[in-house]
């Protein structure tokens, strides 16, 4: 069901009719009407013209200023480029001094970093040793434990009536083997098992210096091709053509359906 429902509105989407809009301009029809258009319309194109023929002048001659105004002050660009570049060279020796400190603090820096490395391989050396021992430790504490209540098992069967003569020789067993040991012999529980260590935090890796960025000489072509960028303009008319209708005309906009129509 929801897939038929789905192709119908596919299908009827994709068969919508598809209009344009038609504008149709009706001229003035009284001589008067006539009169006024060729009149305004001329009148429109003349102060058109005029708007941009005074703003491509304005360009022109802000283009000529601007080329004049940056030739005759290009020694202060100059001066202020020299300027520049003893800040930059004086910059750059505080730059090549502080990469010497940065130098050493970075020797130091990965000495150090090599020295926390070592060290705690070595906590992670005594850590898996201490882990080992603990593992044999209960191990050999879990044996004794089954072998003692095995052998408290063996002593009420063979305290039985009748008395099971296997569970007699395995209590004689266990108590040869351990007839001579004292208690502080036998395994003990171990303690709680060892934690991990943790990574110490890494140290803070010094920062190097940013290098001075040079200066770029002065190119007048440049410069010039620059600062007239910042007279360009497009000249484009601000007004609209409102004659056709001011004047009689009229202007009909109609609907067309141009495909799918019924």
């Amino acid at each position: 069901m929801k897939v038929k429902l789905l192709l119908s509105i596919v299908l009827l989407t994709g068969c919508s009719p598809k209009y344009i809009t038609k504008t149709t301009k009706i001229p003035p029809s009284t001589k008067e009407g006539k009169a006024c258009f060729k009149s305004c319309n001329q009148k429109y194109n003349s102060d058109k013209q005029a708007f941009i023929q005074k703003c491509q002048d304005k360009v022109r001659a802000c283009a000529i200023e601007t080329e004049r105004r940056v030739t005759a002050n290009f020694y202060k660009y100059k001066e202020q480029y020299q300027k520049d570049l003893l800040t930059y060279k004086r910059a750059l020796v505080d730059y090549e001094n502080s990469m010497i400190v940065y130098r050493e603090k970075m020797d130091d820096y990965r000495d150090r970093q090599s020295e926390l490395r070592e060290e705690y391989d070595n906590t992670m050396d005594e850590y898996y040793d201490k882990k080992r021992d603990y593992r044999e430790q209960l191990s050999k504490y879990e044996e004794w434990q089954e072998e003692r209540d095995e052998n408290e098992a063996n002593k009420i069967a063979c305290h039985a009536s009748p008395p099971n003569k296997y569970a007699c020789q395995k209590v004689k067993l266990y108590e040869d083997k351990y007839r001579f040991s004292f208690s502080s012999d036998r395994p003990k529980k171990p303690r709680d098992e060892p934690s991990r260590p943790h990574k110490k935090k890494s140290l803070s890796k010094p920062i190097k210096p940013l290098k001075p960025l040079m200066p770029t000489e002065p190119v007048l072509s440049h410069i010039i091709g620059k600062e007239k960028d910042k007279c360009a303009s497009s000249c484009e008319y601000p007004l609209e053509n409102s004659c056709f209708s001011s004047c009689g005309g009229v202007i009909k906009h109609e609907k067309i359906c141009v495909e799918n129509c019924e």
